[in-house]
């Protein structure tokens, strides 16, 4: 009874370090940070963006890239009423980035 009892804690140890050496890899990964070096030869540029369909905002807005980090991309526009406005989209959500040829 003893032996497995204690075979039962065995395995139950080597599936759950295998789990979180898993969960650690996982959020090592993520917390590398993406540096984008063909953003910073767009930045003042009049660019396109396609994001995917998790946005909740416009599907492909147009502008002029501003400034960006590792998170965030910024991109001014004009709005219905032809002011400038700035808007922020998530690296995560953006599919394509193309140049815009005025």
């Amino acid at each position: 009874m003893e032996y497995v009892l204690l075979i039962t804690i065995i395995v139950a140890y080597l599936s759950l370090s295998s789990k979180i050496d898993k969960l650690k890899n996982n959020i090592q990964d993520k917390k590398l940070k993406h540096d984008f070096p063909s953003l910073k030869d767009l930045i003042g540029k009049n660019i396109a963006i396609e994001v995917d369909e998790e946005a909740f905002f416009n599907s492909n807005p147009i502008g002029i890239l501003k400034e960006y980090n590792d998170t965030w991309l910024v991109l001014e526009s004009y709005n219905k009423k032809n002011q400038k406005e700035l808007y922020y989209y998530r690296l995560n959500n953006i599919i394509s980035i193309n140049i815009i040829e005025s």
